[in-house]
């Protein structure tokens, strides 16, 4: 009976050996999973930051290349504008035709600014709150 007793405590010992070494492996296995999966999600954090300063870049660039559009767009206006107050100041001469027609240009004018303040101004429309009414 001691025989069969001792016979089974080594039986459990190895067992609980086997089970304690399979365990070991599987961890071991896991945890280079783990490793693996932790390494390749610091290189995608790292190609987000690295697009994310490229769209910062762009954002930027983009930005001035409107401040330059915006300002040789509003350029021709500027300068009818600037007629129109020349011609204002001789006013006077004008036949009640052509004050009518200075005005209608004014207006045509002071719209196509409106419209080029409106398509131009990216802040408004990336915080939407341009209201564009056709």
């Amino acid at each position: 009976m001691v025989v069969l007793g001792a016979f089974f405590f080594a039986s459990l010992l190895l067992l609980v050996i086997i089970l304690q070494v399979r365990a070991y492996y599987i961890l071991k296995r896991q945890n280079a999973i783990i490793t693996r999966q932790s390494i390749e999600i610091q290189k995608q954090n790292e190609a987000l930051a690295r697009q994310n300063q490229q769209l910062h870049d762009l954002n930027i660039e983009k930005q001035q290349i409107i401040g330059v559009v915006s300002h040789d767009l509003k350029g021709p206006f500027n300068r009818i504008f600037a007629l129109m107050q020349l011609m204002s100041m001789t006013s006077q001469n004008l036949t009640l035709e052509q004050k009518e027609y200075m005005g209608k240009i004014h207006q045509i004018a002071v719209d196509g600014l409106n419209m080029v303040r409106n398509l131009l101004d990216s802040r408004k429309i990336e915080e939407r709150i341009l209201d564009i009414t056709l």
